[in-house]
This record gives structure tokens, C-alpha cells and sequence, in this order.
């Protein structure tokens, strides 16, 4: 399981463009010695570098998978599906307000946050 996403913003010509992220490295959720992660920011496409000039926003999945504990098959492992803190800690310092989401698909949820927390959160949106 990984997450992707990307970023969203205004080109040189004041366009709103969306650019597509590298997704992140997969990770077994049960393996706990490091965060699952992305970098909205990384652009999927060279062509894409750049692109966007004034940064409005990110947004990225947290899969709703969950698998069997290796050590405890009884027990299933899954993601966190609201917006992280360093989902947050990357709002403030990069300011993008609250125009952040994270589609929580364990959830079927859109979690909408900023650098100081979360502000809004859908109910369900058929997000299977």
C-alpha cells in the first residue's frame, strides 16, 4: 500500500493547473518503523516541474486496506485516515491555508486540513 496525490496552483499564466505526484514507497502497514509518506510536491512528470508558481494546495490518499498482522493474523493492520501531523507540519510550512485533502478511503471521507489542523470533513462520498 502507498499513497499518492500531487499538488494544485497557478502556472506562469495565472491558469489553475494540477500536477501529479510520485507516489510514495509501498509499505506494510503492520511494519512500524517508518511513516508512510509522499511528496505532494514531487512531480510524476518531468514536463511538470516547475509548473506550478503560486502553490494553493495538496492532496493525497491514505488507503483503506488493511492486512493481517504477520505475528498476530487475528489482527488486521490499517492506516491512520485522518490528515497526519506531519500532513500538517507540511501545510504550515509550505502555507497553503486549509486547501490541503487527504481522501480517506477507509472512510469514505475527504479530510480538509491546514498547518494548524483540520478544518472540515465530508461524510461519506462513495469513496470504495
Amino acid at each position: 500500500m502507498h499513497e499518492v496525490g500531487g499538488a494544485y496552483g497557478l502556472d506562469k499564466d495565472g491558469k489553475q493547473i494540477v500536477v501529479e505526484a510520485l507516489p510514495g514507497k509501498a509499505r506494510n502497514p503492520c511494519d512500524r518503523s517508518g511513516p508512510v509518506s509522499m511528496d505532494p510536491l514531487a512531480a510524476l512528470n518531468t514536463a511538470d516541474i516547475g509548473r506550478i508558481v503560486v502553490l494553493q494546495g495538496t492532496f493525497h490518499s491514505h488507503s483503506g486496506l488493511s492486512m493481517p498482522n504477520p505475528n498476530s493474523p487475528q489482527i488486521r493492520c490499517t492506516y491512520r485516515q485522518p490528515p497526519s501531523g506531519a500532513d500538517m507540519r507540511f501545510a504550515a510550512a509550505y502555507g497553503t491555508g486549509d486547501q490541503n485533502y487527504v481522501f480517506a478511503f477507509g472512510e469514505a471521507r475527504v479530510w480538509q486540513y491546514g498547518g494548524t489542523g483540520i478544518s472540515q470533513a465530508t461524510s461519506s462520498v462513495g469513496l470504495r
